[in-house]
């Protein structure tokens, strides 16, 4: 068997003229369609791989989906979801109803109390003021109104 070197001295590599000219070369039919069914064996080959770990993983999702969507255990937790989400919106809305009374209820009593100081002015300041003041009492009025019509709204909404 004859070395590197030695095939190097007896054939030289440099004067060799190599055509790489594909054009005269004439590639027969059979080895094309060769080419392409071995193209389209490694594509499908390819695909089945792809298709087949998708269905085996993507069935796994989907199994533990549905064992989830209707296990026993599953749907027992989501009606207690159910209802403890509906006690949290109870509780908010009563919080709400709370500090709504006590606004309504605290607007009245102002209302009422700078009503009664309106009524402590001296008379002089009474006649001299007497068509503000019949405004700023209608005013109190309306508001006293108002905030016992929603007092009474809020209660028969709160049972």
């Amino acid at each position: 068997m004859k070395t590197f070197k030695q095939y190097t001295k007896t054939k030289d590599l440099k004067a060799e003229n190599i055509d790489l000219d594909f054009r005269d070369i004439d590639v027969g039919v059979h080895q094309f369609e060769y080419h392409i069914t071995a193209l389209l064996t490694d594509l499908l080959e390819l695909m089945w791989k792809a298709t087949k770990f998708l269905v085996i993983v993507g069935g796994g999702f989907i199994i533990k989906a549905l064992y989830n969507r209707y296990n026993k255990e599953a749907r027992e937790h989501r009606r207690q979801l159910k209802l403890i989400n509906k006690a949290i919106e109870k509780e908010r809305t009563a919080k709400t109803k709370g500090l709504m009374l006590a606004a309504y209820t605290k607007a009245a009593d102002m209302a009422e109390a700078e009503k009664k100081m309106l009524s402590k002015l001296s008379p002089e300041q009474q006649k001299k003021y007497k068509k503000d003041i019949e405004d700023l009492e209608t005013g109190y009025d309306k508001v006293i109104r108002l905030s016992k019509d929603a007092i009474k709204a809020i209660k028969t909404k709160l049972k």
